[in-house]
């Protein structure tokens, strides 16, 4: 499926002047997943930092997989 031009999916502070931005977008025509810091510009406006993740959509259900065995590890590891 062919996501539109850019979609946020989600989006959360990361710190006091970093967002952590998932997205649905393309790369030269192929629809990719970026997970991304952006930082707030002198203009104000939230830019794109070097620091992520960008792959294939192929990727998305594996990827989603591993993050919910890292986050199920993790609520073990604190309980």
């Amino acid at each position: 499926m062919k996501p539109p031009a850019s979609v946020t999916i989600a989006e959360w502070p990361k710190n006091g002047r970093e967002t952590l931005r998932v997205q649905l977008t393309e790369y030269q025509g192929r629809p990719i997943i970026d997970l991304r810091v952006w930082y707030e510009g002198r203009d104000g406006d939230l830019r794109p930092s070097r620091s992520g993740l960008t792959c294939s959509t192929s990727h998305v259900e594996r990827l989603a997989e591993a993050l919910a065995e890292a986050a199920a590890r993790l609520k073990g590891e604190t309980e």
